[in-house]
């Protein structure tokens, strides 16, 4: 699916980028929102207007002119292999959509971009005709058509001669980007390499070739072109004019490099409007200001998906946004209009994070719209400019006490700032709200997360990672020693490994993400890596080499379980179809055997989404439980959390009802055939796997719900150990000499920090 943002000759028409980092409702009509209480304003109301399409119909480009949006939609017919495209125009007085006329489209022609002006709508279309393996190219044409609003065709330009040496060899060229400037010249781009002009009559007054990897084309209010792409040689994004007379791109306008802008618009003044997933922004570059024009959150706005917005003359923004739903793809309009004070009384929530994604994004909006009492807005730490500035800005304002409610825990920080009292434990919310039952979670995990008997932050889901072998050798008992696996190694074949692809640090970092714990007691500050079970560890690293020899290598690692040669492969889990994969290579029953000395079936839990915690200092810890229990809820889990394992026990059953399903797909002889799930490549070894069996579902769960201890990682400890390991992994000290040494390190570590 086409995603891009077009340009727009309007005044006050901004096109915006899907990251900035420097210089759908369920109601139809939601009717005026009030804003958030946030600065001095300029403040807005907002009107949401969502529309759905045909059942696998989706929006495919999009141009917004005066007061209405045109799009174009794509819907592909399975039974019959037909594409079905159509030219819709919607309103925005009334939102009302029509059907245009598309006739002057020719039949399996595609369009590749579009554009409106005021003298019409302008269309890149292309044809290409493969043979029945799609190995080589029969046919190729590109024409550019202009038609008017009724959709009635206007004029063509054939261009399949210019563009039949400007794809890569065996492929045709390609338009991504059309415009059309102040002269009425038409200007195309390849989203590559190259631009071409042309006149309104058709005649070609300009090729140029750019030095890297184009990203678009724009038309500011005056009707200038201008184009950013990426050098290719410093990496830097370019924003420059277009000069069609002299055949050449200008002078970059400024430095985009921290930006990774790759859609823009510029205005008469020569400022550049920008967005990210939470920020309008604006940059001059005369003057070398950057202001912030509004946050799209506090309007329960994804700025990530935003692909049109127009400003009006009377000063208001009407965006366009695609996200996709439970099961199709959602569109929505959205108008702004300014407001003299803010509407919005709702108690506002801090939610601290360092970076962030759509899918939190996403989340906090979601949360904003249904709740009446309480409005989070996000801020986010990270520094693209200065990374290690900002993240020690985020771990002062965690110590300090800056953050007042919400917090995004890095999970590697999670156990030693719990230690330090800074965040709520979520036990007592959890116990004193009624609408909350502990057994419709998977307990093993919310036990995992505890640090000395308290729950101080609440994970979206998890997966989990092990060690696996073939059950015919292994047996089915999970858990293992440290003991057994050293008998296991000293019992094996000459020409078999314990693991394939293992270093000696990547064994002491895999064992000890899980029994960490065994050698460190932070409440007494009494440590035991002098112990027996620790120089076992050492001394199973030193089995292994100290770099992998990744050159040398003639099997891939299944190749060689399969061959016999490998006896363990760590894994994990995060879906049943990666434990499907597991067997495949294999080619056997499995065993998750999981790691030496951790307790339970040996495997560690692994954090997967966002993990939340309260802080202590939160002057709203009650609305800031409401926020976590929504994340939480059977609802959100089901409808939302899609990549990993839910942590809601009946999220979880419709994964597994999904996993499943049987899908199939209609081959070229019109037989039904099954659709894999996943397929999984590596080197020179693939294998795909189906819809899962309820033996695999009962098995997958199982392992699951076996699971006790969370992985971790001290990350001051790790390194001390590694330090100290290293005149071992020499020859110069025993295992017993350097396991001493890193007793005293650390036992003084943990005391001056516990």
């Amino acid at each position: 699916m086409k995603k891009r943002i077009l340009a727009l000759l309007m005044a006050g028409v901004f096109v915006l980028s899907t990251l900035l980092t420097g210089c759908g409702s369920d109601d139809k009509d939601k009717g005026d929102k009030g804003t958030a209480n946030a600065g001095d304003g300029p403040w807005y109301s907002v009107q949401y207007h969502d529309f759905t399409l045909e059942k696998d119909e989706y929006v495919n480009d999009t141009a917004l002119y005066e007061d209405a949006m045109y799009f174009m939609t794509q819907k592909y017919i399975e039974e019959t292999g037909e594409n079905i495209s159509k030219l819709k125009k919607m309103s925005l007085a009334d939102f009302a959509i029509t059907e245009v006329d598309f006739s002057a489209i020719e039949e399996d022609y595609y369009v590749m971009d579009m554009f409106v002006d005021a003298t019409g709508i302008y269309f890149a279309t292309q044809y290409t005709k493969w043979d029945e393996g799609y190995t080589k190219l029969l046919e190729s044409a590109c024409k550019i058509l202009k038609c008017d609003f009724d959709g009635k065709l206007v004029s063509t330009i054939d261009i399949t001669e210019d563009m039949s040496d400007k794809g890569e060899e065996g492929y045709p060229g390609y338009i991504s980007s059309i415009v059309c400037d102040k002269d009425g010249n038409i200007v195309i781009a390849d989203g590559q390499s190259f631009i071409m002009a042309y006149d309104a009559a058709g005649n070609q007054i300009a090729e140029i070739e750019s030095s890297g990897w184009g990203n678009d084309l724009v038309v500011s209010e005056a009707g200038e072109v201008y184009y950013s792409y990426m050098d290719e040689q410093s990496w830097e994004q370019i924003f420059a004019p277009v000069d069609l007379k002299n055949g050449k791109i200008g002078a970059k306008m400024g430095d985009l490099s921290t930006m990774n802008a790759s859609n823009f618009y510029i205005d008469e003044n020569k400022v550049l409007w920008l967005t990210d997933e939470t920020t309008l922004k604006t940059c001059n570059f005369e003057t070398d200001e950057e202001t912030e024009v509004l946050n799209w959150i506090d309007y329960d706005i994804n700025g990530s998906d935003i692909r049109l917005m127009k400003k009006t003359s009377d000063g208001s923004i009407v965006a366009y946004t695609e996200s996709y739903g439970e099961e199709q793809w959602e569109y929505e309009i959205i108008v702004m209009k300014e407001s003299d004070e803010p509407l919005d009384d709702k108690t506002i929530l801090t939610y601290a994070t360092f970076g962030t994604d759509s899918e939190i994004t996403e989340a906090i909006i979601r949360f904003n719209k249904n709740s009446e009492e309480y409005r989070i807005k996000l801020v986010d730490y990270y520094d693209e400019e200065d990374y290690e500035a900002g993240m020690n800005a985020y771990n002062e304002a965690i110590l300090n006490g800056e953050v007042a409610d919400l917090i995004n825990v890095d999970w590697s920080q999670y156990t030693s700032l719990a230690r330090k009292g800074m965040y709520a434990d979520l036990n007592e919310l959890m116990d004193n709200d009624a609408d909350i039952n502990r057994a419709d979670y998977f307990e093993n995990v919310l036990d995992a997360y505890e640090v000395d008997g308290k729950l101080y932050a609440m994970p979206m889901g998890f997966g989990i990672t092990t060690l696996v072998g073939k059950t015919s050798v292994l047996g089915e008992e999970s858990g293992v020693t440290m003991d057994e696996l050293v008998e296991t190694v000293n019992s094996l074949p000459d020409d078999m490994a314990l693991m394939d692809m293992m270093t000696k640090r990547q064994w002491i970092f895999l064992n000890l993400q899980g029994t960490i714990g065994n050698f460190v007691n932070w409440e007494t500050g009494e440590c035991s890596f002098d112990s027996e079970e620790f120089v076992s560890i050492l001394e199973m690293a030193n089995s292994f080499p100290e770099e992998y020899d990744y050159e040398n290598q003639n099997m891939s690692t299944p190749e060689k379980i399969q061959a016999g040669k490998v006896l363990l492969y760590g894994d994990s889990w995060y879906e049943i179809t990666g434990y499907q994969v597991t067997k495949a290579i294999f080619n056997d029953e499995i065993t998750a055997i999981g790691y030496p000395g951790v307790g339970g079936n040996g495997a560690l839990i692994q954090n997967m989404g966002s993990l939340f915690a309260i802080s202590a200092q939160s002057e709203h810890p009650e609305g800031a439980w409401e926020f976590v229990k929504y994340m939480i809820s059977e609802d959100y889990q089901k409808n939302y959390v899609r990549w990993y394992n839910p942590i809601h026990k009946a999220a979880f059953d419709k994964h597994m009802e999904s996993a499943m399903e049987e899908e199939y797909y209609t081959d070229e002889n019109g037989e039904k055939v099954e659709s894999p799930k996943m397929t999984y490549g590596w080197d020179n070894f693939e294998v795909s796997v189906y819809a899962a069996t309820e033996e695999e579902v009962a098995k997958y769960r199982e392992i699951l719900e076996g699971a006790t201890v969370l992985g971790s990682y001290e990350e001051d400890i790790m390194t001390m150990i590694n330090e100290e390991a290293e005149p071992f992994f020499k020859g110069q000290k025993t295992a017993k000499d350097v396991a001493n040494i890193i007793q005293g390190r650390v036992k003084i570590y943990v005391n001056e920090n516990r």
